[in-house]
């Protein structure tokens, strides 16, 4: 799974979570959202996964998954985002394009 580091954003967002977790009959909770462009979204809460990067293990990341039926041609590349806010620090080495994140 290919997750973009997303400074913008308190929450991370799967964008098609069928394609990696077996979602079944879980409870669905809508949310509402608005984006750095001012537009109001619609998202679902996923359930709580454990989610690995690296050899960074965190447990019971919550993710969101968009509702809406529109999808962002930009973002095709990737599966969603992790908010930085995941952690607590986050440094990022443009040069030689590595990340190294300090969990809470």
């Amino acid at each position: 799974m290919r997750l973009k580091l997303d400074s913008g954003s308190n929450a991370s967002i799967l964008y098609n979570p069928a394609q990696f977790m077996a979602l079944g009959s879980f409870q669905r909770v809508a949310v509402h959202g608005v984006g750095g462009d001012g537009v109001q979204r619609k998202f679902t809460i996923l359930p709580p996964q454990d989610v690995k990067i690296g050899s960074l293990a965190m447990d019971k990341v919550s993710f969101l998954t968009p509702t809406d039926s529109e999808t962002n041609p930009q973002l095709a590349e990737i599966d969603g985002l992790v908010a930085t806010s995941r952690f607590r620090s986050v440094f990022i080495d443009h040069t030689d394009r590595f990340a190294v994140l300090n969990p809470w």
